[in-house]
């Protein structure tokens, strides 16, 4: 039985100073020699292994449970998780068959001097096999595994999710599927028979990490993670195009906004699904990127997924008299959003070093944001998506920024209960 009065919430914004990491907070509250357990599926291993690292340091120590307290507690109640269909993403999209990005792949795996690597991200799944789901909502990725040897490619993923199109897809790029659950008895089995090392993504669970002994294990940023983030040409030219017809949805939008906030009939709920309608009369939308975030005085955040790309786009309007203050704080936003837009940098060049551009013009009047400044956009995949991003952050994994990538702009200025200001745009190289 769980006792409910035995929980203590940690609850913080993360990265910022004054937010304590998980670690040291455990360390404050614990008892001497505590033992701290957690789900090893739903921790990465760098996580993991930091969080060891702090409870040690004042003789605690962390252990991996096998049955997840929260599943306890639904007790048989729990929903499905979602199964929806996986459906496969025309070339014509994409740019790249699934054979040629294995052959980009595997020439990693060779420079690596390993024999297999496990995809545990779903969009490098989703991205490496031409494939696009719906199982979380806004990402149109599925549930699955992937694992590519220099011989065979697999994808670990329910059967009943593939429709006939989907398998025919998957025979013609030779890539075997087998069920989800399977990925722990798969890598064993090759582990038996293989002497060499395997790639597994530093944001990997610490659950999957640890199928594969120390000593035979690569662990760095999967090669995945870089091809998905340098667009190819008709990638590029698909989140150009998606762009435009995104923008007369938007057009249109906030001509009708315009029109309607004098008759006070609207709310922001209303105004929100305005907005999708139109969009979903576009050519290639199949939903949203995200869900549509409004506020006053208005900020409307929003963004869709089509087939050929991903949007994501931020409008601060004000549909009365600004005072003085709200609108040097727009105009003072504006110039960082042109700043970093306007701004000619090497290639390579870490996606931190452009952040201080946004903040200068708030800086100079002692203003500032909490949130980073942008990241990475996906092509028809997450609208947030590394490995790089701009923020006052550092980016350990940050390959940095070269031509193919897409970023967000969207530096900001926040007043508790009174206003919040944000500009956004999309920038590509």
């Amino acid at each position: 039985m769980i006792t409910v009065s035995y929980f203590n919430l940690y609850q913080a914004v993360k990265g910022l100073p004054e937010t304590p990491s998980e670690g040291k907070w455990l360390n404050k509250t614990l008892e001497i020699s505590s033992i701290v357990g957690a789900d090893p599926h739903l921790i990465e291993e760098e996580v993991w292994k930091e969080l060891t690292r702090e409870l040690q340091t004042e003789g605690h120590s962390l252990v991996p449970i096998t049955h997840n307290l929260i599943d306890v507690l639904w007790a048989g109640g729990r929903p499905q998780r979602p199964a929806n269909l996986v459906l496969p993403l025309e070339i014509k999209y994409t740019g790249c068959s699934t054979q040629e990005k294995l052959i980009r792949l595997r020439e990693n795996l060779q420079e690596e001097n390993v024999f297999m690597i496990v995809l545990t991200a779903l969009d490098e799944v989703a991205y490496l096999y031409n494939l696009r789901g719906s199982d979380i909502e806004y990402n149109p990725v599925f549930f699955s595994y992937g694992v590519v040897t220099m011989t065979e490619a697999v994808v670990f993923v329910n059967n009943t999710q593939l429709t006939t199109q989907t398998n025919e897809a998957l025979n013609e790029a030779n890539i075997n599927v087998k069920p989800y659950q399977d990925l722990e008895r798969y890598i064993t089995q090759q582990l038996d028979v293989n002497t060499g090392k395997v790639w597994i993504s530093n944001h990997s669970s610490h659950a999957v990490t640890q199928l594969v002994p120390r000593e035979r294990r690569l662990t760095k940023l999967s090669p995945v993670a870089l091809m998905k983030a340098v667009k190819n040409e008709v990638e590029i030219k698909g989140m150009e195009a998606c762009h435009i017809r995104d923008a007369t949805a938007l057009c249109r939008y906030f001509a009708w906004l315009e029109k309607e906030a004098s008759k006070g009939t609207q709310t922001e709920i209303s105004a929100a699904e305005q907005l999708h309608k139109y969009r979903q009369e576009l050519d290639e939308f199949v939903g949203l990127s995200f869900s549509t975030i409004s506020s006053e005085i208005y900020l409307c955040d929003s963004g869709a997924q089509y087939r050929d790309g991903t949007t994501d786009v931020t409008r601060t309007v004000h549909f009365g008299t600004p005072t003085d203050f709200e609108r040097e704080c727009f105009t003072r936003v504006l110039k960082g959003l042109i700043n970093v837009a306007t701004c000619v940098f090497p290639s390579k060049i870490k996606g931190n070093c452009l952040d201080s551009l946004a903040r200068v013009c708030l800086w100079e009047v002692g203003l500032d944001y909490g949130h980073g400044t942008g990241h990475g956009i996906g092509m028809y995949l997450n609208v947030h998506e590394g490995p790089m991003g701009v923020s006052w952050r550092s980016y350990p994994d940050d390959p940095g920024l070269q031509l193919g990538m897409f970023l967000s702009d969207e530096p900001g200025y926040y007043e508790d209960g009174k206003f919040g200001i944000r500009i956004e745009i999309s920038l590509g190289w």
